[in-house]
């Protein structure tokens, strides 16, 4: 089995997906609804590129896919119904991305002007997105488009996933008892339920620098440097840099290597096709489904991220339509 240290970021990634609102104006802007979005996009992309290169190559291929799919669900926000976002405020929320720390961008933790404000829906009203909510939470159901406007978790407080929980959470804990919690800094203290800050590792119990290629590993203790593309080889137990396999070619165990598949997600399977102790962990690469095209989150194909799968279909995540 390939293991790695992918919930740390996942939030970015997976569920990283961009939709800030921000306070001020729009009635004064002379940035389009296209311009903003195309800007925030490509600038939200490439930050989390810098940061995380293995991130971008794994949910999305690559930046022009990420920032193409980041667009269409950012101009999905902008015409949503009570939302808060504008197109003055999201050129704002691009022009500060490219100076935010990479622990910033990783954790959950934006410039302030792409956090969410309030939109003018309440609690109970369909939505698709934050910025539509009073409360500042859309609670979106696993494998929905849409969902509830609802107010974000604070700490302590009992949560299902990352985007439950209030700015720069973490849900964490153990099996049922999941709650938002602060991440902890270098030399800290960490285990399940007290999760280290976005790019760093919980070694022996401290929270530290994650290790790089060719330092020996334990599988399952998540401390090479996942965020660069370095994960822990589960035959000979050290940090291995990955590859990144496109369709048709082999993945998984490959060649004393690990091989996962451009746009493949951060599990292994579906993508990785017959990936099994029966095959020595090694199978082919799957194409991801385009929008609008079959989809099966189990035996693949699987979507590009933020789409995801609907009832048999890819479908990207569009505020515009939650109603």
């Amino acid at each position: 089995m390939i293991h790695r240290r992918s919930t740390a970021l996942l939030t970015l990634l997976g569920p990283l997906y961009l939709v800030p609102s921000c306070s001020g104006s729009s009635s004064e802007s002379t940035v389009t609804n296209d311009q903003a979005a195309a800007d925030t996009a490509s600038a939200f992309c490439s930050r989390v590129d810098a940061c995380a290169p293995a991130f971008i190559s794994l949910l999305y291929g690559d930046v022009a896919t990420c920032t193409s799919k980041f667009k269409t669900t950012i101009m999905g926000s902008l015409t949503a119904t009570g939302t808060s976002a504008n197109p003055t405020d999201m050129e704002a929320c691009a022009q500060a991305l490219p100076g935010a720390s990479c622990e910033d961008v990783l954790g959950r933790n934006l410039p302030a002007p792409c956090k969410a404000k309030p939109g003018t829906l309440p609690d109970g009203a369909a939505c698709g997105d934050n910025a539509q909510c009073v409360g500042r939470l859309c609670n979106i159901a696993p494998g929905q488009i849409c969902g509830v406007c609802s107010a974000p978790v604070a700490a302590g407080g009992a949560c299902r996933s990352d985007d439950d929980c209030d700015t720069s959470l973490k849900c964490a804990g153990m099996a049922n008892q999941l709650v938002c919690t602060a991440r902890v800094a270098a030399g800290g203290a960490c285990d399940a339920s007290h999760p280290c800050q976005a790019l760093l590792a919980c070694k022996a119990g401290t929270c530290a620098t994650p290790d790089p290629a060719g330092t020996a590993c334990m599988t399952g203790q998540d401390t090479c440097d996942s965020a660069h593309g370095v994960l822990c080889h589960p035959v000979n137990q050290t940090c291995a840099q990955l590859t990144f396999a496109k369709p048709g070619d082999a993945c998984g165990l490959v060649g004393g290597g690990i091989a996962l598949c451009q746009s493949g997600g951060l599990s292994p399977t579906p993508a990785c096709s017959g990936l099994s102790a029966a095959t020595m962990f090694m199978g082919t690469c799957q194409a991801p489904a385009a929008d609008g095209a079959m989809c099966n989150d189990m035996t693949g194909p699987r979507c590009v991220s933020p789409s995801i799968c609907v009832s048999g279909a890819c479908k990207i995540k569009d505020a515009s339509g939650c109603r």
